[in-house]
């Protein structure tokens, strides 16, 4: 068995990898450890009355670009934590570093990969953006493989 971890460097994402960690050492299974920069949470927009001057559009760009890089090395950061964790209690972990919207990112890679099952935190009702809108009721919606959804 292997499940694919979302790893986001919050609270119920270190909520998800606890409880797959456990899972995994109670089933045998593996781990794919990942995590899913978001280039559209990067990019600020204007009132698009006015296309930006060169020199204003240089910099968003580069900006922007920097932020995913920031988001990239974040990731790795988070991934070599986890996989270590994963290392302390003998689960074979892999980790993997995506780009794009999360709900339609892991279903796709779940698919590729031939997970059996995806584990994802979800904040709680205080921190959470509206259920309608969650990461994780879209993966429930997409996914091609069970999802657990860790609170």
């Amino acid at each position: 068995m292997r499940l694919l971890v979302a790893i986001d460097g919050t609270d119920a994402g270190a909520d998800a990898l606890d409880y797959a960690l456990d899972m995994a050492v109670r089933l045998g299974a593996s781990l794919l450890l990942t995590y899913v920069v978001e280039p559209a949470a990067h990019v600020t927009g204007g009132d698009g009355s006015k296309p930006p001057h060169d020199g204003e559009r240089d910099d968003g760009a580069r900006f922007v670009r920097e932020a995913i890089e920031d988001s990239r090395t974040t990731g790795d950061d988070l991934l070599h934590e986890a996989a270590n964790r994963a290392a302390v209690v003998d689960v074979d972990a892999d980790t993997h570093v995506a780009t794009g919207d999360p709900v339609e990112v892991l279903p796709a890679l779940a698919d590729e990969t031939s997970v059996d099952a995806i584990v994802v935190g979800h904040r709680r009702a205080a921190d959470r953006e509206a259920v309608g809108d969650s990461v994780a009721k879209g993966l429930i919606e997409r996914s091609p493989v069970p999802v657990t959804v860790v609170t």
